[in-house]
């Protein structure tokens, strides 16, 4: 029989008077359709929204490391449960990365990543490992380098671990969630630590060889449109709630 049966047809086949025609029916009625789960392009878990604090929390300093005056952190709580594939989301959202290229988490000699079965490569995939699995003490750090190229690098350390039900937990409400931060993050693709630090020296120096052309490189009119001390938590939490 091609296709499946339409609810009119089983419906007529159950009242037809054969002892065994609801269970004939039940063979012809279709599986139910199970929800599938979301996938982002690259074909990983697509991110979620917030979760509830019902659960073991951590709360994380994630530094910018090589990047000063003025520094560049985030503290924020995340579930303890979560993979590193939705910490590389947080941290995304925390810092404010535009996630436009590739990334990988290292923790001791050990990198994890995304994996890619076109490309040689040994890092674990970081969508089978959670984040309590590797930060389960106070102090313990591990790093996340985002963009291969520019090699921004940042130190992520458990600070805390957050008990369910206790008030820090409870006044952190949904998580993930964004504590406080210090500095605006910087463009994408300037040049790293050493690029971006050219980059705010430049603009600074009406006289410097570069300044109308990081103005340009910006598309901005005056260099105090980009102010590198800016931090706005509310934008943080709402990238972090989308």
């Amino acid at each position: 029989m091609g296709g499946e049966a339409t609810p009119e047809l089983l419906a007529d086949l159950k009242s037809c008077g054969h002892p065994n025609a609801a269970q004939v029916a039940d063979l012809f009625a279709p599986e139910p359709r199970t929800a599938a789960v979301p996938r982002s392009p690259a074909g990983v878990p697509a991110r979620r929204g917030p979760t509830a604090a019902n659960g073991k929390l951590c709360q994380l300093l994630i530094t910018m490391r090589y990047v000063d005056d003025p520094p560049v952190w985030r503290r924020v709580v995340v579930p303890a449960g979560i993979t590193l594939g939705e910490l590389h989301y947080v941290i995304q959202d925390a810092m404010g990365w535009e996630d436009c290229h590739l990334h990988m988490f290292t923790a001791g000699k050990v990198t994890y990543g995304v994996p890619d079965g076109d490309f040689m490569s040994d890092d674990q995939d970081e969508d089978a490992v959670r984040l309590s699995d590797l930060l389960s003490r106070k102090g313990q750090k591990l790093s996340y380098t985002y963009d291969f190229g520019d090699d921004w690098d940042h130190l992520v350390k458990l600070e805390k671990t957050l008990r369910p039900g206790s008030t820090e937990a409870l006044a952190a409400g949904p998580v993930p969630v964004c504590l406080a931060g210090e500095g605006a993050c910087p463009p994408e693709d300037c040049g790293g630590a050493s690029g971006y630090w050219n980059l705010k020296e430049a603009l600074a120096n009406p006289d410097h060889d570069d300044h109308e052309d990081m103005l340009e490189w910006l598309g901005l009119d005056r260099p105090g449109d980009f102010n590198p001390a800016a931090f706005h938590l509310a934008e943080v939490n709402q990238r972090l709630r989308a």
